[in-house]
């Protein structure tokens, strides 16, 4: 069972900063390949949220690191 993810404002934050930081820092590959290992992670956490504690904080939220 598939499920839609959401990310926090502050995970939207982090990301954003993250990626910027290697489009200014890195070369163009190591922002690719990172965007796809994060997309890849991403995927497994919809497909299979069973897999990862809820989060005690935001009920509704599981905690993937």
């Amino acid at each position: 069972m598939s499920r839609d993810l959401k990310l926090t404002k502050t995970a939207e934050t982090h990301l954003r900063n993250l990626i910027e930081y290697l489009d200014n820092s890195w070369p163009e590959k190591v922002k690719i390949d990172f965007i796809k290992k994060m997309d890849n992670c991403v995927s497994k956490v919809a497909m299979h949220p069973n897999l990862f504690p809820r989060s005690f904080i935001k009920k509704d939220c599981i905690n993937v690191l």
